[in-house]
């Protein structure tokens, strides 16, 4: 049956004598029958990301710009830019662009690097495997081995968990064929 807002369109048999619908659950977890998605556990970690990623950005874009501050004169169709100049202000006059430094934005760079190493470890990813660039070395094929080890330890739990689910979806692709 085909329904558009509880109103029956149309009737007719199913062919298959059963509805196409595999469920797989993601993440087995008990109390669920949906499981816990992949990202469940960096989902706080990866916002806190995105407000420092932003606030960093603020940071550039106001210093891109900044606020220009004149002390000990009076501001008249002054006009700011490039290749710009200021001339008739008294002598004591200051004028400077308000800055906050840069001590604050390394810090947020450090801490940004600390988040994204904790997702990656959280998600059992090599930071490697995402393109990082890693020195060219000897390095065997062993070290290699155990370096992407967490990330094939993933795969055979995503293969354990959705074999059989696909074995169901490939069963009711050749169904509706026949």
């Amino acid at each position: 049956e085909e329904y558009i807002n509880d109103e029956l369109i149309d009737s007719r048999p199913n062919p298959l004598g059963l509805i196409p619908v595999v469920h797989i659950p993601n993440i087995p977890v008990s109390g669920s029958p949906w499981g816990l998605s992949d990202a469940h556990d960096i989902i706080a970690v990866n916002r806190a990301y995105n407000e420092i990623s932003t606030d960093i950005a603020d940071i550039i874009n106001y210093h891109a710009s900044p606020v220009t501050v004149i002390v000990g004169a009076k501001v008249q169709n002054l006009e700011k830019g490039a290749k710009k100049v200021w001339a008739g202000l008294p002598k004591d006059a200051q004028v400077f662009n308000l800055e906050g430094g840069s001590a604050g934005l390394q810090g947020a760079m450090t801490y940004l690097d600390s988040l994204k190493r904790s997702m990656h470890e959280l998600m059992n990813i090599p930071e490697t495997a995402l393109g990082q660039v890693q020195p060219i070395s000897n390095t065997s094929g062993v070290a290699l081995s155990i370096q992407f080890q967490p990330l094939m330890n993933r795969w055979t739990q995503k293969i354990a968990q959705y074999g059989s689910g696909l074995e169901k979806i490939n069963e009711l692709i050749i169904l509706n064929l026949a």
